[in-house]
């Protein structure tokens, strides 16, 4: 087993810690690629534009159903950084990091990382779980050359599924939202056992079946294990993220 650390997981209060772990040291710890500036970073660049501040809005989608609400939300991470960069990307194998988080919602490694990375000028992290039917509000900071937006969030009751963006521009004035559907971090098996989950619904963090699949869209519950997917699961986009403008 690879992970090491332990997620502590309150079932009255579903509240989340923080912490660092180490798994499979082959991955990437970031998927890296050169591209130039395009589209609204380029335009914003060109400008000379001044730094900017925004308002994230995450709003949890998922239905409001069985013990521990269906599918809450880690703490979202946020990034703003240079087009040229990754925090995940479909088709590819996720990082350490980024695993740790779509298994265990444990952001340390990632928020680290981020925060260590000359392609990265803002980062942000929620304080604390947003249940069905809530949503939670962060601010971050963009700079000329640095007008990619990245998130990342697990839904808790699952074995690795995460909600992210993936380097999307931000807006020059006003907001723009994204429907967020769910991705298979492909790094622990769906068993979709209560043995195998860190959330509220199994209480069972840094288990699981390691697997080496890249990044897909995740298929939701299946009803495979022990999880019932009309209870567990969903239909659809998982999150509406809003960004906006406020400077």
């Amino acid at each position: 087993m690879r992970k090491y650390a332990l997620l502590l997981v309150v079932m009255a209060t579903s509240l989340f810690l923080f912490g660092c772990a180490e798994k499979n040291p082959a991955s990437p710890d970031m998927a890296v690629t050169d591209l130039a500036a395009t589209g609204a970073e380029k335009s914003l660049t060109e400008a000379g534009a001044a730094n900017a501040t925004y308002e994230i809005i995450v709003e949890n989608l998922t239905p409001a159903t069985g013990p521990g609400a269906s599918q809450p939300f880690s703490p979202p991470i946020l990034a703003t950084h240079r087009g040229n960069m990754h925090v995940f990307e479909a088709g590819k194998y996720a990082s350490s990091a980024l695993s740790m988080v779509a298994e265990d919602a444990i952001g340390g490694p990632l928020l680290e990382m981020l925060n260590g990375s000359d392609r990265v000028h803002g980062v942000a992290a929620g304080d604390g779980v947003v249940f069905p039917g809530s949503e939670t509000r962060l601010e971050i900071e963009a700079r000329p050359g640095f007008w990619s937006l990245s998130l990342v969030f697990m839904l808790v009751n699952t074995n690795d599924a995460f909600g992210g963006l993936d380097g999307v521009k931000l807006p020059t004035h006003g907001e723009m939202t994204y429907m967020v559907h769910a991705w298979d971090a492909g790094s622990e098996l769906n068993t979709e056992l209560m043995t195998d989950i860190p959330g509220p619904c199994c209480g069972s963090p840094g288990m699981g079946t390691d697997e080496e699949k890249v990044i897909s869209h995740h298929m939701g519950i299946m009803g495979t294990g022990d999880l019932a997917a009309a209870t567990y699961g969903w239909e659809g986009p998982v999150a509406r993220v809003t960004v906006r403008r406020i400077d």
